[in-house]
């Protein structure tokens, strides 16, 4: 026979108390029992006793023990029969107290007289069933508008019915219950998620205090409401999968951060949720509201929610930047632009972050140039290349002369720019041409914001003194390869006019962007004469086919002389660092040209493919072919059989004829 729901309920809810009153019991029933002390004749005998008074009384306490020991014994097997599965037999609750009546009756009419209600199981049963019942929703009504009147007592039982609804507990007694997307369902978490928030504020006076809702004097009052609804709150922000209901659930938990600060352990795990959705959500509105609720945490609490906030982004960051594609530049893009902004509500605490990662990545460089040839891999991915993206633009939004603070994170851009550089030179090939592109803008990026000057015309032109160029492209009818989502080229391309063509379009912009930062400069002159003979020197011998290089010499020409001329006219030397400082022409003939060509770059539709798609469709055509050679190789084996089978029956027929 199972074992009811009300049998475990006893044992769970009123077993103790049941032994703990009978233990008094017997601990009255033996201070009643002790007798008085009775003098007894003193016996000639025993000498030794003569001035003892000794009492001779009937000891019951071991048979009060054995009765004891089989009541607890009894209510063991209740126990331990509650623990097994509903198929096993075990006796009813009833058959036990009939026989506890039968073999401690004075136990029986004890628990009769103080505490019937565990005689009466039968009744308990049916109001336990009848407490399971739904929730009305009439009465969720009457507490959604005391919780609008801002009445703790509606709130408490508002509060209650919104655990119920979200927290799925089978162990835990539910008084009622509300059915998922009910009418009363959506009424108690819309009235629970608009409201709340609104009572707390006003009974804590949140707007007078200027720190956080902990230090009210009302705090104490209503502290187990808040606990309450914020742990409600996370769970239900780890299982809703609403789109709409989530986006709800977010702008109000914004609402109620003050007060996931007052407790450091809700708040990290509110803020583990945010940091899941930031980078999970399906829809970016939902990653948007996520990153505005986590800095507005680091706002009210910045110790020690900012440090954790920034650490936890950088290693989500991190994972995300394993896979770059052209559906996840974006979001590894708003992810980058999303620390950045964090950074910058405290540069000092940003400052001890980028120093320990940029070290790290210091680290693995040196690691790579000491190790094998195999090395460069650890440094030739997509993760390296992200972290530096992420540090150079932290570096280009709060080291701009035009910022509030600009001396914070400005000694960290020279470790940073040696890195780079360091890259850069790891491996000079043309198959990892990209990623060395990509190094040339981030440093590009630097330059331009910081005014600092790094050379990175040497390393553009390296390029074009490279192997590729030095022999006759082969022809190719392949897709332009899409540089800005590849950081090595395929193999395929290699020495091909289309990769060829690519790689001079894309070093001769990067150039174009180098001599127009200092295209105003009063040192253009001294500048691009070096490369000016560099260049002139590659066209006539290998990049004649080419015309765009001829139009940067061109430009650089022009914009030589240009500068020149306005030099010339000057009446200090250069040893005036004041007056150097402020020289600086503005429409530049290149600087001109130079705009023309962007607007017009930006208006070309792009028809390039990323070196990953191409890579993948290479090891899908060469599965196909191994495909197609086993099943070549099968049939071949199959005609080889025929042809043993036929030379066997020939064989046969002639031995026949014989």
């Amino acid at each position: 026979m199972a074992v009811k729901k009300s049998t475990k309920k006893f044992i769970k809810n009123h077993l103790k108390d049941t032994l703990k009153k009978r233990k008094e019991h017997q601990k009255n029933a033996k201070k009643i029992r002790k007798p008085l002390p009775k003098e007894e004749p003193v016996l000639e005998q025993s000498s030794e006793s003569e001035d003892e008074d000794v009492g001779f009384v009937e000891d019951h306490s071991d048979a009060e023990r054995e009765s004891d020991e089989e009541l607890v014994e009894e209510l063991d097997e209740i126990e331990y029969s509650s623990d097994e599965s509903e198929n096993e037999d075990a006796v009813s609750y009833k058959q036990q107290l009939e026989n506890l009546k039968e073999t401690d009756p004075k136990f029986f009419e004890y628990l009769k007289k103080n505490d019937a209600k565990l005689l009466e199981f039968e009744e308990q049963e049916e109001e336990e069933e009848d407490e399971e019942e739904e929730l009305p929703f009439s009465t969720v009504q009457s507490w959604a508008d005391g919780v609008k009147n801002h009445s703790l007592k509606a709130l408490k039982e508002m509060l209650l019915a919104f655990k119920n609804a979200i927290v799925i507990d089978e162990d835990a007694d539910r008084p009622y219950t509300i059915q998922e997307r009910s009418k009363t369902f959506n009424l108690v978490l819309l009235t629970t998620l608009e409201y709340a928030p609104q009572v707390f504020d006003k009974k804590t006076k949140l707007e007078e205090l200027n720190g956080l809702p902990s230090s009210s004097k009302t705090w104490k009052k209503i502290q187990p409401l808040v606990k309450s609804f914020l742990s409600t709150l996370l769970v239900l922000l780890k299982q809703m999968t609403d789109r709409s209901m989530l986006s709800f659930a977010l702008k109000q938990s914004e609402k109620v951060i003050p007060y996931f600060c007052s407790f450091p352990k809700l708040g990290k795990e509110y803020l583990k949720v945010l940091v899941a959705k930031w980078s999970n959500a399906p829809e970016e509105q939902l990653k948007i509201l996520s990153f505005l609720c986590i800095r507005r945490m680091a706002m009210v609490s910045p110790n020690p929610f900012l440090d954790f906030s920034i650490k936890h982004l950088h290693k989500t960051f991190l994972q995300a930047a394993k896979v770059t594609n052209h559906y996840t530049w974006n979001e590894i893009n708003f992810m980058i632009n999303s620390i950045v902004e964090l950074g910058g509500l405290h540069l000092q605490t940003t400052y001890q972050h980028m120093f320990v990662q940029l070290r790290q990545l210091a680290v693995l460089l040196r690691d790579a140039t000491m190790a094998k040839a195999n090395a460069f891999k650890k440094i030739y991915h997509w993760q390296f290349l992200h972290c530096l993206r992420l540090w150079s633009k932290m570096c280009v939004a709060y080291c701009n002369p035009n910022t509030s603070d600009p001396t914070v994170l400005q000694p960290l851009v020279y470790p940073l720019v040696q890195i780079m550089t360091g890259v850069l030179r790891l491996k000079p090939t043309s198959k990892h041409f990209p990623f060395r592109l990509h190094l040339v803008r981030l440093l590009l990026d630097i330059t331009e914001c910081t005014g600092i000057y790094i050379p990175v015309g040497a390393y553009l032109l390296e390029v074009f003194e490279s192997s590729e160029f030095k022999h006759n492209p082969k022809p190719s009818t392949l897709k332009p390869l899409d540089f800005q989502l590849s950081i090595k080229c395929p193999n395929t391309y290699l020495g091909t006019r289309t990769y060829g063509k690519g790689l001079v379009d894309e070093t001769l912009s990067c150039l174009f962007r180098f001599y127009a930062l200092f295209a105003g400069s009063i040192s253009f002159p001294e500048l691009v004469i070096p490369t000016m003979i560099q260049l002139k020197r590659l066209y006539k011998k290998q990049l004649s086919t080419y015309k765009d290089i001829h139009t940067l010499l061109e430009k650089l020409e022009q914009n030589y002389q240009y500068v020149l001329s306005k030099r010339n006219q000057v009446s200090f030397g250069p040893n005036d660092l004041e007056s150097i400082s402020q020289f600086d022409l503005s429409d530049t003939p290149f600087a001109k040209y130079y705009k023309q060509r962007q607007s017009m770059e930006q208006k070309q539709p792009k028809n390039s493919v990323p070196a990953a798609q191409i890579e993948q469709e290479e090891s899908d055509q060469e599965m196909s072919q191994d495909e197609m050679e086993g099943e070549q190789l099968v049939d071949g084996e199959q005609e080889l059989d025929g042809d043993e089978d036929q030379v066997q029956d020939f064989a046969m027929s002639e031995s026949d004829e014989e």
